[in-house]
């Protein structure tokens, strides 16, 4: 009897267990998703720029995973790799150099000895040079800041900020103004900073400006390239949304705003200005432990240039206000102003103080 008990269970687990091809279980899925948002131009230095892919495989594990990079007119450093079993979700990175200026695509492949193909692609990849894009709009008056966070070794977390203005039809300058509104006589072609062309093609929204690359999103700015990333191994990418103005003598300043950032040792360098409607001023600059403290009258003799004269002789800075909600300058949600730092001309928002 016993016998005649345990022959029936071992023959029903038998079936269970898959005999050769016609009782196999359904082929693992992979799927394959490229980090860069595809809808988006992204831009690529001459040293390449780094994708990552994730490689995911659902119902199983594929067996066997290869990814290739490839495309026209571009290398990828590796060209394919190696992923053996994908069980859930794993990353494969590549160095891509575009060797022609102009829009690339990078197709992304991935094979499996167990699991069907997947297939992604990034068309946009940019580099200076090549077919220009068509100059069918107009972005004058635009002026765009933002503030990178970042990580120092031996410092802690810090921030730099940056300033975009489209000043005509054409002309663009990326960073700090020195004196003012600037004028730009003329342009960089292939620039990094200062005075360099722009052309924007209405149709796409597509935008280059300098050597870099973005996309006007209605009163915002996707950006690629320009500015400091957040990581050593990354591109700064993001959409910039916080706009201001060149200040205009007829506008009435009465306020404080103040910067600060870590430096080495635990103390802060700072900047802290104050504007009064009798045109004095005062300014606190250096370090939170050595200040050094300027006063005296202010005068704005064109767009944006702030004349301070005052205890330390004259400085000629570049001012900017906030614009609110409705578009009108407000100076009551801070300020942008330029002033030098370790023997470079830079770009600080101000928060208000109050």
């Amino acid at each position: 009897m016993v016998l005649a008990w345990v022959l029936p269970l071992v023959a029903a687990t038998l079936v269970l267990v898959p005999a050769g091809p016609s009782g196999a279980l359904a082929a693992p899925t992979l799927t394959v998703t490229v980090r860069d948002d595809p809808a988006q131009p992204h831009f690529v230095s001459g040293a390449g720029r780094l994708v990552a892919v994730d490689v995911t495989s659902a119902g199983g594990a594929a067996e066997d995973v290869t990814v290739t990079f490839s495309g026209p007119d571009l290398a990828a450093s590796p060209a394919a790799a190696d992923l053996g079993t994908v069980t859930g979700t794993e990353t494969a990175v590549t160095r891509v150099s575009l060797l022609s200026g102009g829009f690339h695509t990078l197709t992304v492949e991935v094979a499996s000895t167990n699991a069907g193909p997947a297939t992604a692609s990034l068309p946009l990849l940019w580099s200076a040079g090549g077919t220009p894009l068509p100059a069918t709009g107009n972005l004058t008056g635009r002026h765009y800041g933002w503030r990178v966070d970042f990580y120092e070794p031996h410092v802690g977390y810090r921030h730099e900020d940056f300033q975009l203005s489209f000043l005509d039809d054409h002309r663009a300058f990326i960073g700090a103004a020195p004196k003012g509104r600037p004028r730009c006589p003329s342009v960089v072609e292939h620039g990094y900073t200062g005075c360099v062309p722009y052309r924007y093609d209405v149709s796409t929204g597509l935008v280059t400006i300098g050597d870099f690359i973005g996309r006007v999103l209605g009163n915002d700015l996707y950006l690629s390239g320009i500015g400091r990333a957040e990581t050593s191994n990354s591109v700064s990418e993001r959409v910039v949304s916080q706009r201001w103005r060149y200040v205009r003598n007829r506008l009435v300043l009465d306020g404080r705003w103040r910067w600060d950032d870590l430096r080495g040792g635990g103390t802060r360098s700072v900047i802290d200005l104050a504007l009064r409607p009798d045109r004095t001023f005062r300014l606190v600059t250096g370090t939170d432990v050595r200040p050094v403290e300027t006063t005296g009258t202010f005068r704005i003799p064109r767009h944006g240039k702030l004349v301070l004269l005052g205890t330390n002789g004259r400085e000629v800075h570049t001012l900017a206000v906030r614009l609110g909600p409705d578009g009108r300058p407000a100076p009551g949600l801070g300020v942008w102003f330029t002033a030098p730092t370790d023997g470079t001309l830079a770009s600080f928002r101000l928060d208000p103080v109050t």
